[in-house]
């Protein structure tokens, strides 16, 4: 029979930002083995990002730092880091009849998405709110 293989991948810079618009934080430690209870685990990665800092500006500096502690505790932990600096990912698009041009900020809630593309809803969602310590809603499915 063959074996049960698993990797993980992490988008750390939206599933952080999701669990913190709940004023929550993701244990990734905790999330990865519920995430691979009853498999091998082959590898986990993390991928993250780092505040550009061109104005040496002293709290973005700390908050870097705090965030590169951080992602050496995940390495420590057996993660594998990716890390790239922050970027706004913007989109411009031109009406052809009045010239007006509108520009998009684009950004994916990762809760919202790992949850719809899960083979289980209920079950990711469980598995997301045990990982940020929250009950899940038994009205959202």
């Amino acid at each position: 029979m063959p074996e049960d293989r698993l990797m993980i991948f992490i988008d750390g810079s939206n599933l952080d930002g999701g669990a913190s618009g709940l004023g929550k934080q993701v244990d990734c430690i905790k999330l990865v083995k519920v995430l691979s209870e009853g498999r091998k685990l082959k590898r986990a990665y993390y991928y993250g990002s780092i505040h550009p800092n061109p104005n040496n500006d002293e709290a973005i500096a700390a908050s870097v730092n705090k965030k590169w502690g951080f992602y050496h505790m995940l390495e420590h932990q057996g993660l594998k880091t990716r890390i790239i600096p922050r970027r706004k990912r913007t989109s411009e698009f031109t009406c052809e009849g009045c010239k007006h041009v509108t520009t998009i900020i684009l950004r994916v809630h990762y809760l919202n998405l790992s949850a719809a593309a899960a083979a289980s809803v209920s079950r990711m969602r469980a598995i997301m709110a045990a990982s940020i310590g929250i009950v899940p809603d038994p009205h959202m499915g």
